[in-house]
């Protein structure tokens, strides 16, 4: 275990050598055998563990805040009192619960959002004609992207890393195994952002225009 947990590591901080490992099968300073891969089934399981670990610093951290903020002063008891009355309780605790489900749905949320990337650079793939090793290549790339997760151990920081490491993984892959230029590496990696975004304000769009048949 430990030594998928370094791998996954090495992985998304040297991401350029890993997918060359992969590509190649020749072995560079910090992959050097088959033991050096690990699987979607790895990587989904360690970094479950990371979010879970790092959502439970989420809430140390913040029950120490709170303790410190009362005995200091800076928040009285009785607004704390407030905070948890009977009126706000249940939003707290909706709160708490939205927070858990979306820890213990992570397994499944992240195997579809890893298909989703690997329909995606199937279709790059035979953009460059390399349909032949599109099932490899997108597994391998979604696999390094799901070892991105990792970085949601660290407390409060950790949505922040991972997204960049998330950014920095496509980026290089693109170049990498399917040789993309910077720029066009750097197109394909937003345009999957636009086209959600895209998608998300024609819906809202349809949905305001049919609300607005009904109140206007």
């Amino acid at each position: 275990m430990f030594h998928n947990i370094k791998v996954i590591l090495l992985s998304v901080f040297y991401p350029e050598q890993y997918q060359t490992y992969l590509m190649t099968d020749h072995p560079n300073k910090y992959f050097e055998d088959d033991l050096d891969k690990y699987s979607k089934i790895d990587a989904v399981i360690l970094t479950w563990a990371a979010v879970i670990v790092g959502r439970l610093f989420d809430i140390g951290m913040l029950a120490i805040l709170i303790t410190f903020l009362v005995k200091s002063g800076v928040v009285g008891s009785d607004a704390l009192g407030d905070l948890f009355s009977k009126n706000s309780y249940m939003s707290v605790f909706m709160g708490f619960m939205t927070y858990s489900v979306l820890v213990l749905i992570y397994p499944i949320t992240t195997y579809l959002v890893t298909e989703l990337w690997q329909v995606y650079f199937r279709f790059l793939c035979v953009w460059v004609e390399r349909e032949e090793e599109a099932h490899q290549i997108s597994s391998e790339i979604g696999i390094n992207l799901i070892g991105t997760n990792a970085f949601l151990a660290l407390p409060i920081v950790g949505q922040f890393a991972s997204s960049i490491s998330h950014f920095f993984v496509l980026y290089t892959s693109l170049k990498v195994r399917l040789g993309f230029s910077s720029t066009g590496a750097l197109l394909l990696c937003m345009a999957p952002k636009f086209m959600l975004a895209t998608v998300l304000g024609l819906i809202f769009l349809s949905l305001f225009h049919f609300l607005s048949l009904f109140f206007i």
